[in-house]
């Protein structure tokens, strides 16, 4: 078969899983895909042994799924759940496996959103009609989450109910429809995990508000900010809906980069996130009954992205170390109150390589299975399956083929390089993905991709999509340099928190010593260099092109021009606030007049890290893009950045995606995007 060249709709529609979530029995995975192309989300059913790919059922299609999905644990084990928006509101879709029969049943009208959902276990102190019940976490007004608002069914909109809308657990009988909260309005739940037994429920709790601000009055605003990014690990009753014991108050939020929270198979120790905005997160367990917290990988290297139980003492994590994802196994020692890392006798293994940089697994802890995904050079994530009791390595299973038409591009090989910082020595990482002749012909245009957060990587294996540009680019005749900068995870939290003060700076120089020694190496034309990339990839890249004229070319998407009206006007605000030294602090016109200092406030140190401060020392053409319904960086924020650039007379062009928001998730406007990163680049380093 004769292989074709890419093009940007083919990296713009890709088959897109979810987590992969897999039956008690370890028998079956379900998984939630994603197209851009296609309205909704489609829900499969796919047998575990993998003898019949790309086999499955596909019970649902083209729905606006709320939750991921879950399984039942004994009504019977081959059903599943999942929260999905109707025409008509919220509702929990019951999904029969074995008899391919789907039905609904409504949620509280009153709810606006889901987050998760949980099958009530059959324990041994649960009535006999509890597996017939689960649990699900709705977003409510504050003022409507009161008891009163539920009824023996379904209740009415009270028509009235108003405030911030906040997370509360709510118990739904599947047979009858009932529904009955479990929380009160005084906590926002934003996690939760149902005990072995049925009876009770561990809920991360978000710290209130006024919680907030007494930290502010008494140690500061940097204290503050910690808090509202904390919460607290408790258990309730989840019949009563009572507080039984708070076990942790620095628990952290859950987010799409940090998902821990489990009860051991036995019921006598919860793993879960723990650590705070100034440190990190790392997983740690608490007993049940309360004691002693115990943190798990707090001082080893690389950054934990998930742990489950795979077992009563054993714990699977798929850990981040430099550019790659790995599952890890290891064994805790139970003490008095108290829980250790066991580390002696090979005790810790790496389990399977796991190519993805996001959370992606689950575990049968009776079956010593664990279904993930994992993406390849030359292929998208898909999922996999593997035994944990099997030696490292062996006997994984691919168990979908979810973009088969993948295999007829001619695509990029990508590899490992690392390389020292020239200013202090620091051991430093990233991939390089090549066109598919390889470097053979001579120095190659090299456009450095950067990654977004700064507390993110980029992790081995599939680098095609809106927000990946290698495989497109090196498919092109580009080398793509895709840097782990000082900020990045995947090392210690020390290297992570390296950029505080330092933004800009710091990153910058560790991404142009790589840059100098792929140069150094002859793989790089040090004459046709460019950079480009999202959120903040777009700020590092538009703050590169103002320190900078190495770059002949720059794509800023989705990035920030102006700190100081950013922290002011985006939710992220006040993460972000925590890069900047005196980040509680406001800048007054004086400190800006008389030129003060990053020491003055952390308003000054905002101006003096955007680049619209910074305007006048560019000359590199730059294309910027932002979605108009961006909310997180807010579309003004490229306005400001165009608008500049103009007066500065710099070559510039302004791609507002009409509909679009931080994330693009619409087929064209991803293909917009593509196409217009790929002529810009070529239009500058190059002859096409």
């Amino acid at each position: 078969m004769t292989l074709r060249r890419p093009v940007a709709a083919d990296f713009a529609a890709l088959d897109e899983a979810g987590r992969p979530v897999l039956s008690p029995d370890g028998e079956r995975v379900a998984v939630v895909v994603r197209n851009a192309s296609r309205p909704g989300a489609a829900l499969w059913s796919v047998p575990a042994t993998g003898a019949d790919l790309p086999g499955g059922w596909q019970a649902l299609d083209g729905r606006r799924l709320e939750t991921e999905p879950s399984w039942a644990t004994t009504w019977p084990a081959t059903t599943l759940g999942v929260v999905e928006r109707c025409d008509d509101g919220l509702a929990l879709t019951v999904v029969d496996t074995a008899e391919r029969q789907v039905r609904r049943v409504a949620l509280p009208d009153v709810a606006s959103g889901a987050g998760a959902l949980a099958w009530v276990p059959r324990g041994p102190v649960a009535r006999c009609d509890d597996d017939r019940h689960v649990v699900v976490l709705l977003r409510v007004p504050a003022d409507a989450a009161t008891p009163d608002a539920a009824t023996s069914g379904v209740p009415h909109d009270t028509g009235a109910a108003g405030g911030q809308p906040i997370g509360q657990l709510w118990r739904v009988d599947v047979a009858t429809g009932a529904a009955h909260p479990v929380t009160g309005p005084g906590s926002d739940v934003v996690a939760f995990a149902l005990a072995p037994d049925g009876a009770t429920a561990a809920v991360v709790v978000r710290h209130r508000d006024d919680e907030a601000d007494g930290a502010a009055a008494q140690n500061g605003a940097a204290t503050a900010l910690a808090r509202r990014l904390e919460a607290a690990l408790q258990l309730v009753d989840l019949r009563s809906g009572g507080s039984l014991r708070t076990l942790c108050t620095d628990a952290r939020i859950p987010t799409t980069r940090d998902q821990t929270l489990a009860w051991s198979p036995d019921g006598r120790l919860l793993l879960f996130s723990r650590g705070s905005a100034e440190l990190g997160h790392w997983p740690a367990v608490v007993p049940a009954v309360g004691g002693d917290v115990r943190d798990l990988w707090r001082d080893r290297q690389g950054t934990v992205l998930q742990a489950e139980w795979a077992g009563d003492r054993r714990i699977l994590a798929q850990v981040f170390r430099r550019t790659t994802s790995i599952l890890v196994e290891f064994d805790v020692v139970e003490l008095e109150h108290a829980v250790e890392l066991e580390l002696e006798g090979g005790r810790v293994r790496e389990v399977c390589d796991m190519r993805v940089g996001y959370p992606r697994f689950s575990v049968a802890p009776a079956e010593r299975r664990v279904a993930f995904l994992s993406g390849t050079d030359d292929g998208a994530p898909d999922v996999w399956i593997t035994d944990t009791t099997a030696p490292s390595g062996v006997g994984v299973t691919r168990l979908t083929d979810l973009n088969p038409q993948l295999r007829e591009l001619r695509l990029g090989r990508g590899r490992c390089v690392a390389w020292r910082s020239r200013q202090d020595g620091t051991e430093l990482h990233g991939l390089l993905v090549l066109p598919p002749e390889g470097s053979g012909r001579g120095p190659l245009p090299m456009v450095v991709n950067v990654h977004g957060g700064p507390h993110y990587h980029w992790c081995e294996g599939w680098h095609g999509s809106w927000i990946e540009w290698g495989q497109l680019l090196a498919s092109h005749g580009f080398a793509v340099f895709l840097p782990n900068p000082r900020g990045s995870t995947g090392r210690d939290w020390d290297f992570a928190h390296a950029v505080r003060g330092r933004i800009g700076t710091l990153p910058m120089q560790d991404i142009m010593d790589g840059v100098d020694v792929l140069v150094e190496k002859g793989i790089a034309d040090a004459e046709r260099l460019g950079i480009g990339g999202w959120s903040y990839g777009g700020f590092l890249t538009a703050w590169t092109a103002t320190q900078t004229d190495r770059f002949r070319a720059a794509v800023v998407g989705a990035g920030i021009a102006d700190f100081r009206s950013f922290l002011d006007s985006s939710p992220m605000g006040p993460a972000w606030r925590a890069f900047f030294p005196g980040h509680g602090d406001v800048a007054t016109d004086d400190d800006v007049a008389t030129g003060g200092g990053v020491a003055t406030g952390g308003g000054v140190a905002a101006d003096l890290a955007s680049p619209l401060t910074e305007l006048k020392h560019c000359t590199t053409p730059t294309l910027v893009v932002h979605g108009e319904e961006d909310r997180k960086i807010p579309a003004d924020q490229a306005r400001l950045l165009y608008d500049g650039l103009r007066e500065q007379g710099v070559t510039t062009e302004l791609l507002m995606l009409a509909g679009q928001g931080h994330a693009l998730d619409s087929a064209e406007a991803r293909t917009r995007l593509l196409d217009a990163v790929l002529a810009w680049f070529r239009r500058h380093l190059t002859d096409g």
